[in-house]
């Protein structure tokens, strides 16, 4: 696949084919076969970067992956808002962050790395990575990595969803931190 990679600071959102959808904007039948990768505190995903809208029966195929903390990624979408609905959809690329530092709110999914949304009907089948080689990680620091969601708020919702794909964590403090524990837990109910 063609690759789309935004190193500047400033940039935001990027995504395969949207890199900004907001609450007005509706995506369906649509794809993105591309590789995305991003740096430094920005949402990407590999057809939305992040959706306030409406995404249905559409799908992604790419890898996304970052090189820098402060992140959040997911395979279809970085983050779903609360306004943001997703039907009938799934990923298939493998989602990865590989920093030398660490840093605060770093979360990536296989499907969505941060959910305030509505999700339904929706898959993730690709490999999740997360490694920080960072040894002074601060215990409040914020980190998620799920097979489906990297995490998700109180307003958001997961249903009729799975996620096939083998999740590595590096770091102990990966499975224990705020966000991890609440997010993964209430996804696997929906499996």
């Amino acid at each position: 696949p063609e690759e789309v990679a935004l190193a500047a600071a400033w940039v935001w959102v990027v995504g395969g084919l949207v890199g900004q959808q907001y609450a007005s904007g509706t995506i369906s039948y649509s794809h993105a076969s591309v590789q995305v990768s991003t740096y430094g505190f920005t949402r990407g995903g590999g057809l939305v970067g992040d959706s306030a809208g409406a995404i249905q029966r559409s799908y992604a195929t790419g890898d996304v992956g970052a090189n820098s903390y402060g992140v959040i990624l997911g395979g279809l979408v970085g983050q779903n808002e609360a306004a943001g609905t997703i039907a009938q959809s799934y990923a298939t690329g493998a989602v990865a962050l590989n920093s030398s530092t660490g840093g605060n709110s770093t979360y990536i999914g296989g499907f969505v790395g941060y959910n305030f949304g509505a999700i339904t009907q929706s898959y993730a089948t690709g490999a999740v990575s997360f490694i920080i080689n960072d040894e002074t990680l601060e215990a409040f620091v914020q980190y998620g990595a799920g097979a489906f969601a990297g995490t998700q708020q109180t307003t958001g919702s997961i249903s009729e969803a799975y996620a096939t794909g083998l999740v590595h964590a590096e770091n102990d403090w990966v499975a224990s931190c705020p966000g991890c524990g609440n997010g993964p837990t209430a996804i696997r109910t929906g499996f």
